[in-house]
């Protein structure tokens, strides 16, 4: 898919808008997400445009669906997210160790976050008693 200087500069306003939201620095960004601050310069001076995959990228790390990088609507996630998500984004967004938590878990095996969430259990309800 060839995008249009237009559309490329839309697409790199929402990313921006989607990091200072979820406070996010653009170093972090360019580290974590695999779209070098190289390729996000020169597809900002227009040199070059972002391939599907690197859009598909920058959409994951910021837990957006790609529709929204490409076309702005927001009514997916923001409007619909029941409370608890609603909360637990607000958290990811608050809380830089639960983002990055939350970046290393979505990769792993249901099993290993059943284990995972248990030993927090443990670990919430020892801190509780002291």
């Amino acid at each position: 898919m060839e995008f249009t200087k237009e559309q490329v500069v839309d697409i790199l306003t929402r990313v921006v808008e989607e990091l200072r939201e979820q406070r996010i620095p653009r170093q972090q960004f360019y580290d974590e997400s695999g779209v070098s601050s190289g390729s996000f310069s020169q597809w900002n001076t227009g040199s070059r445009k972002p391939s599907m995959e690197s859009i598909q990228k920058m959409a994951s790390y910021l837990d957006v669906p790609v529709d929204y990088l490409l076309t702005g609507d927001k009514t997916y996630y923001r409007d619909t997210d029941s409370e608890e998500v609603t909360q637990l984004r607000q958290m990811l967004v608050d809380r830089p160790e639960a983002r990055i938590l939350f970046q290393t878990a979505k990769n792993a095996p249901a099993s290993a976050l059943l284990e995972a969430a248990a030993i927090l259990a443990r670990y919430q309800e020892e801190s509780e008693k002291n």
